[in-house]
């Protein structure tokens, strides 16, 4: 059994832009009390769906589906429009980068969701699309934590262009990098 992430990769100028916004934030977080594990950047995805426990024979089933869809779906965009918490900004664990999709990796997404659905993974969660940017325990003072991270609230200019699909698959026995590639996908071409 597997994990499975479907994602996408953000470009080389995004990567190092959210590289610099985690050491940035260190020093202050740091007075806060708080020591993030900071997401390394082979690691950095907007993730679009993912799945536990999924079988080999699923994970061929739903490759081939992921072909099919991408081959029709264009290339497209996505920005990095800020700096958020999960599950939410009054229990902040996860610090990440808020994500503009656009109605066509939304659409993708749903595509992806629906060929899941179909080799019977199941259906796709609720999406909120972001990047994790590291993960802390929750601190004492998170209203400080809060004015911290709305220094970074709006960015500007931060936008990846989107080739590719991308599905990560682990065995739950490996952690850096997150998982090996298992298939990548151009879009508008179904290779």
């Amino acid at each position: 059994m597997s994990e499975i992430i479907v994602g996408l990769e953000p470009s080389i100028s995004v990567c190092e832009n959210l590289l610099l916004v985690q050491e940035e934030l260190s020093a202050p977080l740091h007075q806060l009390g708080v020591e993030p594990r900071w997401t390394p950047a082979e690691d950095l995805r907007l993730v679009l769906l993912r799945w536990r426990n999924v079988d080999a024979d699923a994970v061929r089933l739903f490759t081939e589906q992921l072909r099919v869809v991408c081959s029709t779906e264009p290339e497209g965009r996505f920005s990095v429009s800020g700096v958020g918490f999960a599950p939410s900004e009054e229990v902040p664990r996860l610090l990440l980068a808020e994500v503009e999709a656009g109605d066509a990796l939304r659409r993708l997404r749903e595509r992806l969701g629906a060929a899941a659905g179909a080799v019977g993974l199941g259906s796709a969660a609720a999406w909120r699309p972001a990047m994790r940017l590291g993960r802390m325990s929750t601190p004492t003072r998170f209203m400080e934590l809060r004015g911290i991270a709305r220094s970074w609230a709006q960015v500007e200019g931060w936008e990846s262009l989107v080739r590719e699909v991308v599905i990560w698959r682990s065995s739950g026995r490996t952690s850096a990098p997150w998982a090996p590639v298992h298939a990548r996908v151009r879009l508008g071409t179904g290779q």
